[in-house]
């Protein structure tokens, strides 16, 4: 009986520890940069959203904001952080936040923020997304519309100022059938989704033809939507995505610097890294399928002889997420 006992006890405590593994492995943000705290170089002018790492423009041209940035009262350029130039808004956390503008006049002409999640999206998982925004103020915008279809489009290409993601109709898997008019407060959008493709992009921003969209006139005569962007989540875990604020635990480790050379290569590719802690460089086709992959401390080398000619990506992580990824030419 007490041997029972015991087996039945350790089968419990096991079925717990799985539980609670499965609900750690699970509340993981698939985005690298989710607060737009990490940053190479301090923003100093508007449309520099590629200066936040891991993020651009997938439709020209988003702004950068950084408490690190210098205020000065200029109407036009000021990206400094809580007062700049498209006025006074604390991040929702961090000390960081990016801005788009979702709908700027009659004419179809939006911005939209692009990015590479960690992984690709597995099919037939739900996944649950959100980020927050916020409108301008009046003051900053004369003529000025709240709107709704802010949302994110998930995509197996990645959309840049060269290839623009696409005006269409109700494509974003996940977006807002409210119209979003708070100027004081953040707004959360979210929703989940069943991946049906392998999916490794995102764009946030307003897909949605003008014909499509619904707004509300705020003040002036032309609808003019420029929105804050702040704590972007992915996950499988809508719990953790729902109520997701940013801590630093998805922070892209600073200390850690990346190099990987030759770039271009014919043979042999060395990547070195300054961490004593394990890394992972992971290298991609250019439709993101997975080719090689080696766990390392310190420096590895793999080798892409038998690569075709052209251009891969890569992407080096440790323990806190994705460290350094981009580019590299196989000749």
């Amino acid at each position: 009986m007490r041997n029972n006992y015991l087996c039945n006890m350790k089968t419990i405590l096991l079925f717990i520890s799985f539980l609670l593994l499965q609900q750690f492995s699970f509340s993981q943000n698939l985005i690298s940069n989710p607060s737009f705290e990490i940053s190479d170089t301090c923003p100093n002018t508007i449309s520099q959203i590629k200066l936040a790492t891991g993020w651009w423009d997938a439709r020209p041209s988003g702004d950068y904001f950084n408490v690190c940035a210098p205020y000065f009262p200029h109407p036009i350029n000021c990206v400094a952080v809580p007062l700049n130039s498209f006025g006074y808004r604390t991040p929702a956390s961090g000390n960081c936040y990016a801005g788009i503008i979702s709908i700027g006049g009659i004419n179809e002409d939006r911005e939209c923020l692009g990015s590479q999640l960690i992984t690709p999206l597995q099919i037939g998982t739900r996944y649950y997304a959100s980020f927050k925004v916020s409108l301008i103020g009046e003051m900053y915008q004369p003529n000025r519309c709240g709107i709704n279809k802010l949302g994110i489009l998930f995509s197996t290409l990645r959309y840049d100022s060269i290839s623009p993601a696409p005006i269409c109709s109700n494509c974003e898997q996940i977006y807002s059938d409210s119209i979003i008019i708070d100027t004081l407060n953040w707004t959360r959008i979210k929703g989940s989704f069943i991946a049906d493709s392998n999916y490794s992009y995102i764009t946030i921003g307003r897909l949605n033809f003008n014909s499509l969209t619904d707004s509300i006139q705020l003040s002036g005569t032309l609808c003019i939507a420029y929105y804050f962007i702040d704590d972007v989540c992915v996950s499988t875990d809508s719990v953790y995505s729902y109520n997701y604020t940013w801590t630093g635990i998805n922070d892209i480790s600073k200390e850690n610097i990346v190099t990987v050379f030759p770039n271009p290569a014919t043979t042999l590719l060395t990547i070195t890294t300054t961490s004593t802690q394990p890394s992972q460089i992971i290298l991609y086709d250019i439709a993101s399928r997975e080719l090689m992959e080696e766990r390392f401390s310190g420096s590895a080398t793999l080798n892409i002889k038998n690569l075709a000619k052209g251009v891969y990506l890569y992407q080096v992580r440790d323990e806190k997420g994705i460290v350094k990824q981009g580019k590299v030419v196989k000749e």
